[in-house]
């Protein structure tokens, strides 16, 4: 099935290179087997986890393409101006880019 997940232009380089492999939100987009695109790549979900949002920060901050806890941190109080409820119970979507298809000879 085909998921809408966004993703704010800062990751921009980091799909395509595979240096974000998860995305952490406070709802679940996806299912696990889902697909979604993003800056021209197709992405395939592998799973979703339910945990607190201080426990995926802890947890996945380089999966999710940042040097430090405080990185992550600092980014979400960017798009949650002041916000960061560490209690919350968010969304982790692990996913793997998948490759371009390629066309036959001929095609």
């Amino acid at each position: 099935m085909k998921a809408q997940i966004t993703f704010d232009t800062y990751f921009k380089a980091m799909l395509p290179d595979d240096v974000k492999t998860c995305t952490t939100r406070y709802t679940e987009k996806a299912n696990p087997l889902d697909t979604f695109e993003a800056f021209g790549c197709t992405f395939l979900v592998l799973n979703v986890i339910r945990t607190t949002l201080e426990k995926a920060v802890a947890l996945y901050f380089r999966q999710e393409g940042f040097g430090c806890r405080e990185e992550m941190v600092a980014f979400w109080q960017l798009l949650y101006p002041g916000e960061f409820p560490g209690k919350r119970i968010v969304y982790v979507h692990f996913f793997t880019r998948l490759p371009k298809e390629t066309k036959a000879e001929g095609e």
